[in-house]
């Protein structure tokens, strides 16, 4: 695991015109995360609208344990603007639930999720098995001059439950084989 990733005081941008097509995926991309801070990051430009696939998500990262992200401005990226994940077969860690809290406290999610090929809410928290805490977060969508293909949106703010599947793709949460006595941990 990635156990005590800090980034403080950082942009990461793509200019227009700097990469063919604005054709660039994701600004941050982490497995295996634990104990994990971003303190005042600007994410902006990734996953413009191109002839290929583009996600463009700022920040997709599968959990392990806390995450806190403060004081941040993410905007203006194709994809989501913050995706988080608990799935085992992106991990070297065994299904179950994250540990730790996700802390998001005075940051800013505006225009995100704009690329029609990918697009996604400006906030997506799929079951992790942790505490969330939102706290002076404003998350903000056609408020500016972005444009949304087919004039829609991704969405604001989805926390769920990953569907559970019956392949290797599976949900941490759910057994295969459900027991008849099972219930669901949320």
């Amino acid at each position: 695991p990635y156990r005590g990733t800090r980034i403080t005081n950082c942009v990461l941008r793509v200019d227009p015109g700097t990469v063919p097509e604005g054709k660039s995926y994701w600004a941050m991309r982490g497995y295996d995360m634990l104990d994990t801070v971003l303190d005042r990051v600007e994410i902006t430009g990734f996953g413009q609208p191109t002839s290929g696939h583009d996600e463009g998500h700022a920040i997709y990262f599968n959990v392990l344990g806390s995450l806190a992200i403060v004081d941040s401005f993410i905007h203006h990226n194709g994809g989501q603007g913050l995706q988080l994940v608990n799935r085992p077969y992106e991990s070297n860690a065994g299904p179950g639930p994250a540990t730790g809290t996700i802390t998001i406290r005075q940051t800013w999610f505006h225009e995100n999720g704009f690329n029609p090929d990918r697009a996604g809410s400006q906030v997506s928290i799929f079951g992790t098995g942790q505490d969330i805490i939102l706290e002076s977060v404003e998350i903000l969508a056609g408020h500016d001059n972005t444009k949304y293909e087919q004039g829609r949106s991704g969405g604001g703010l989805l926390i769920e439950a990953e569907a559970p599947r019956t392949d290797k793709h599976n949900a941490w949460w759910r057994p295969l084989k459900v027991p008849d006595d099972y219930e669901i941990p949320f």
